[in-house]
């Protein structure tokens, strides 16, 4: 029984092979994606003191001008 327990085929070693390297590449792949990402995700920082944009205020004016028209137009129909 012990000789057929430690009995190896020549292609255990060439599956042991083959896994080793395959865990060798992931493990390449993983650390060359921890050590790339940052870099291609990084955002530059705002300028600063970066002033509300003209268009800004133009939306916040609009929206405050439409819900006027729309109290308006509520207030007529209920009277």
């Amino acid at each position: 029984m012990y000789f057929l327990s430690n009995f190896s085929t020549p292609f255990q070693s060439d599956i042991m092979k083959y896994t080793i390297l395959k865990s060798l590449r992931f493990i390449t792949t993983i650390a060359l994606l921890f050590a790339i990402c940052p870099q291609l995700f990084a955002a530059p920082p705002p300028p600063p003191g970066v002033p509300i944009d003209g268009g800004l205020s133009f939306l916040i004016i609009a929206a405050v001008g439409y819900g006027a028209s729309k109290i308006a137009k509520e207030s007529e129909n209920t009277i």
